[in-house]
């Protein structure tokens, strides 16, 4: 059953992973008018003000309108993804398998199902070494993909350079709304640093989702609180600010890798007083399944 979140205020509500679907029940205090199934997206952002909504970046199925208020909503599973950032002030996006449901004189409800995956991902990349040179600076990194993970090598030698660096850059683009305006997330985790004359290795592996089933309850537009419960829900520490908004205990949070997140693996190396050197490969993450 996992863990219901709920923050619509839905009288009673239960969450089954049956195969490759969730069956959610809910009961409702108003009369749903249509039910939309899709894959949705939670976007979140701490301006000049607080903003949040949900919306449907896929609509798959528009079940037809029951006659009782009591519903059973059969919602397919897909990986989830998401990233979450504090740089002072928070915004992220959050995407997983959702249903609308839009009650008659009251707030639309949204039900949003993230599940951890329970398969090796998927790692493709364009190319699998990297380098960059010039004059006396030379680094390289080799990237192999193997059971899921990425095999990392990074060396570097020279003189006239702080370190070297490979990193892993994760951005989500969901286009532009009217409540937040462009809608793009951009995280950056560092996998290995080396000294001039150094060579490490390292492993990286994509997040598979939260620790354990998460349905979430809640109307359209979140206030602060909510996204702060949703958060921790999901194993982010987040702490909820009166006046800044939800605060997490770190730079960053992963929810989840996977489509659509963009992926980039980049070599730089910090050259001081002048322009940094880089090389990158573009990779994807992609999950055969999410029920084993």
């Amino acid at each position: 059953m996992g863990r219901i979140v709920n923050l619509a205020g839905v009288e009673s509500s239960s969450s089954t992973l049956l195969n490759d679907r969730a069956m959610v029940e809910v009961r409702l205090g108003g009369h749903p008018r249509s039910i939309e199934i899709g894959y949705g997206r939670l976007f979140f952002r701490r301006g000049r003000s607080w903003s949040a909504s949900f919306r449907h970046i896929e609509v798959e199925s528009t079940p037809r309108r029951p006659d009782s208020r009591s519903l059973t909503l059969e919602i397919p599973l897909r990986p989830c993804s998401g990233l979450v950032r504090d740089a002072g002030r928070i915004d992220g996006v959050i995407l997983a398998p959702s249903a609308k449901i839009d009650l008659a004189r009251r707030s639309d409800v949204w039900v949003m199902v993230l599940a951890p995956v329970s398969v090796a991902a998927s790692i493709e990349l364009s190319k699998r070494i990297l380098m960059v040179s010039d004059r006396d600076i030379s680094a390289q990194a080799t990237l192999g993909s193997q059971d899921g993970s990425l095999s990392c090598t990074l060396s570097a030698y020279g003189s006239g350079f702080r370190n070297a660096r490979l990193e892993a850059e994760r951005t989500i683009k969901t286009g532009v709304s009217p409540h937040h305006g462009l809608e793009t997330i951009t995280v950056l985790e560092e996998v290995i640093k080396v000294d001039s004359g150094e060579v490490r290795q390292a492993s990286w592996t994509p997040v598979e989702g939260p620790p354990e089933q998460v349905t979430v309850l809640a109307r359209s537009m979140p206030s602060a609180g909510d996204i702060t419960r949703i958060l921790n829900a999901l194993g982010c520490q987040a702490k909820n600010n009166f006046l800044l908004g939800p605060k997490l205990g770190k730079r960053y949070h992963v929810v989840g890798d996977g489509e659509p997140i963009q992926y980039r693996m980049r070599l730089k190396v910090d050259r001081p007083l002048k322009i940094d050197l880089a090389d990158v490969a573009e990779m994807k993450i992609s999950w055969q399944n999410i029920r084993g």
